[in-house]
């Protein structure tokens, strides 16, 4: 199937609460089935909702390139508590983010971003991102030249993840970080001012 691109384009207050297969909900704002690229564009304020819900703000099963875009207040939500992928749920290709702003998304497992194959995340910032762990994967993540603070209501920025060097990272489960990460504690008290987000005070990092 042929790649197609979003380029230059607002998808947001989208509410999905109808379940596609099986009682799963997937994707509030953009569903994508085959490659795809995300340029320049904003996924915002979007919902998905059903007994599984996957990808409050974009579920791709194919190959995705998220490139200089903004994924925010977007949320997956269960009755069942199974909510995966709040601004981002990536299946079992693979995933690359640059300069992006993943933010104030929320789903039970993966708030932020979950990740299932390869994904490659660079000059990204994640922050207030909740309930669940701000960045999940379940494959191979490579972590880059990124900020992730203040996520999760459970208190782990990031879970199942490499650097690649030069992030600053809250808190961190099965993270391999190098000497030029700043990690934990010194990494939280790196930003003096601070907002408050679905119940989660941090650094103002978002769309700076």
């Amino acid at each position: 199937a042929p790649t197609r691109t979003i380029r230059y384009t607002n998808i947001t207050g989208t509410l999905d609460t109808n379940p596609a297969v099986n009682g799963y909900g997937q994707a509030g704002g953009v569903y994508a089935n085959s490659g795809s690229n995300l340029l320049r564009s904003e996924v915002s304020g979007n919902t998905v909702s059903s007994n599984r819900a996957y990808g409050g703000g974009i579920m791709s099963k194919g190959t995705m390139r998220i490139l200089s875009s903004t994924i925010s207040e977007n949320s997956a939500s269960s009755q069942n508590a199974i909510s995966v992928g709040g601004g981002i749920y990536q299946g079992l290709r693979s995933l690359t983010i640059i300069n992006a702003t993943i933010a104030d998304n929320n789903a039970a497992s993966g708030a932020g971003i979950n990740a299932s194959g390869t994904a490659t995340i660079d000059h990204a910032t994640v922050t207030g991102n909740g309930t669940g762990i701000g960045i999940m994967s379940g494959g191979a993540l490579t972590l880059s030249n990124s900020v992730v603070v203040g996520n999760s209501r459970v208190n782990i920025d990031v879970s199942g993840a490499t650097s690649g060097g030069n992030n600053v990272i809250g808190t961190s489960s099965s993270f391999t970080a190098l000497s030029s990460d700043v990690t934990g504690a010194t990494a939280a008290a790196t930003f003096a001012t601070t907002k408050t987000v679905n119940g989660i005070t941090s650094g103002v990092l978002a769309d700076n």
